[in-house]
C-alpha cells in the first residue's frame, strides 16, 4: 500500500461514512458499530464489517456506490472481489 498521508485519510474516512450513511438508508438501521470503528480509525475493519452488512442484509447497492465500494477497497489494499 502507499503511502496514505492525513488528508488523504480524512477523505476516505468521509467516503466511508458516506457509504455508512447508504448502508443505513437501504436497511433502516443505525449502524453505531461501523461509526464506531471508523471514528477511532479502523478504516479496513469497517470495510470489512460494511461487507458483511451487504452481504448479511442482501443489500441491493447500486452501481455507483459499488463503485465506490470497489474503489475504497482498493485504496485499503483490500480484495474488492472477496468482498461481493
Amino acid at each position: 500500500m502507499s503511502f496514505i498521508g492525513p488528508v488523504d485519510i480524512e477523505r476516505l474516512q468521509v467516503r466511508i461514512a458516506a457509504l455508512i450513511d447508504y448502508i443505513e438508508f437501504k436497511t433502516q438501521w443505525r449502524q453505531d458499530t461501523l461509526r464506531d470503528l471508523l471514528r477511532v480509525g479502523e478504516m479496513k475493519v469497517c470495510m470489512e464489517f460494511i461487507s458483511s452488512r451487504i452481504a448479511d442484509e442482501n443489500i441491493d447497492i447500486d452501481p455507483d456506490q459499488q463503485q465506490e465500494f470497489v474503489d475504497l477497497c482498493q485504496k485499503l489494499s483490500l480484495d474488492e472481489s472477496y468482498y461481493l
